[in-house]
């Protein structure tokens, strides 16, 4: 798989963002990146307080760890994959796995910030 510098995400949730609206979830989707080098926001900064806060803190357990994150600010929530008896609470895919083989990656992406997929232009980018 090829890599992007650190853009290959990307990669893969234009491809979601396309599949999305082939398969009529969406009408149309709108993603707009910062540019590079102006990557700071909000969601950063929440991430941020939970590593402060985790450095500080004996984490021993999911339950701890859980603890960090809704203590960490008033924004942020822990949402936890498994339930405590170990049931799961989402579906849990392989979207890589499916996206890789079900579209192709667009050339370039790295130098555009605006993309728009809809579902009357279905497969289609718009950037």
């Amino acid at each position: 798989m090829m890599q992007d510098g650190g853009q290959n995400k990307n990669r893969y949730l234009l491809a979601y963002f396309c599949w999305r609206t082939m398969i009529g979830l969406n009408e149309e989707i709108r993603y707009l990146m910062q540019e590079a080098g102006h990557a700071r926001c909000i969601i950063d900064a929440g991430f941020g307080r939970i590593k402060a806060l985790y450095r500080r803190t004996d984490c021993e357990t999911l339950s701890d760890l859980e603890n960090v994150v809704a203590s960490s600010s008033t924004t942020n929530e822990a949402v936890l994959y498994k339930k405590p008896d170990g049931t799961s609470m989402y579906e849990w895919r392989v979207w890589k796995t499916f996206l890789g083989e079900q579209f192709r990656a667009l050339k370039g992406r790295r130098s555009y910030q605006q993309f728009r997929f809809t579902s009357e232009s279905p497969g289609i980018i718009f950037f």
